[in-house]
């Protein structure tokens, strides 16, 4: 893939959050891949589900069982 390929996703939990991910950078869990739409600050995907903004049109989303490692099930 070439280095500016990005797509555009989003989470749940909480209030939830959306964001972009940069597939070049993602080589572990633990790589800051995903940045905020709302604060453009990177995060790597395992910590980017437990990052949310309250906006006035969100509402909040009780996700059972969140943890680092199951991002994978959160991350639409």
């Amino acid at each position: 893939l070439p280095e500016t390929f990005t797509f555009k996703i989003q989470h749940k939990c909480s209030y939830g959050c959306r964001g972009i991910f940069y597939p070049s950078r993602y080589n572990s869990s633990r790589a800051k891949c995903i940045k905020c739409y709302h604060c453009s600050i990177f995060f790597s995907p395992n910590k980017f589900i437990f990052h949310s903004h309250e906006l006035p049109d969100s509402a909040y989303v009780q996700a059972g069982n969140v943890n680092f490692n199951s991002w994978r099930r959160h991350i639409t």
